[in-house]
């Protein structure tokens, strides 16, 4: 982190980006369900950190970290995220920034005092697989009024696809066994 920070500064930015990604639908079904590994719940904390030392660190803006946030969910979670979370959570991130820049920290204690109230409880959204009938219809109206003051959960369900990986078969016609990615 840059040490143009104060500590109170440093401390609410972490948090900040944390809780925000704690409260990604997306992302907490993918911990949830267990698409990152065993090691899921770990792996959302490095994304958390990872984020929020580039998005400081770097002079990003909301394009480039929504797709910063699609590789991280592809590469970790074997998900590709298609609800238009990517640019909600992408711009809550930014405006976090700039509020901390401000010393304005009253999203993050409003996200943090609702985070203790559900004693840290995750969001349970409803998810649709690719494997899913897709015969329910999506309801991309309710997508456009986002609410820059974050609440505790975003009104759009998400809807992300896990990639299962194509076999890979050897030239005698074996199916190779193919080892899980994953990161700490």
């Amino acid at each position: 982190m840059s040490s143009s920070l104060s500590p109170v500064q440093t401390q609410n930015w972490e948090l900040g980006v944390s809780l925000i990604l704690h409260y990604w639908p997306a992302l907490s079904t993918a911990v949830q369900s267990g698409w990152g590994g065993p090691d899921s719940s770990d792996k959302r904390d490095w994304f958390a950190g990872t984020i929020a030392d580039m998005v400081w660190e770097r002079d990003m803006d909301e394009i480039d970290l929504e797709e910063v946030l699609g590789q991280i969910m592809e590469d970790e979670f074997e998900v590709v995220v298609e609800d238009g979370s990517l640019e909600v959570t992408a711009r809550r991130i930014m405006v976090l920034k700039e509020d901390i820049i401000k010393n304005d920290f009253s999203k993050v204690e409003k996200l943090h005092a609702q985070f203790l109230e559900k004693g840290g409880k995750e969001c349970v959204p409803l998810v649709h697989t690719e494997n899913a009938e897709e015969d329910e219809d999506d309801d991309d109206d309710e997508d456009g009024d986002e609410d820059e003051d974050m609440p505790d959960q975003p009104d759009a369900q998400p809807h992300v696809q896990v990639m299962k990986p194509e076999p890979v078969i050897d030239e005698d016609g074996f199916e190779l066994v193919q080892k899980k990615k994953g990161r700490k």
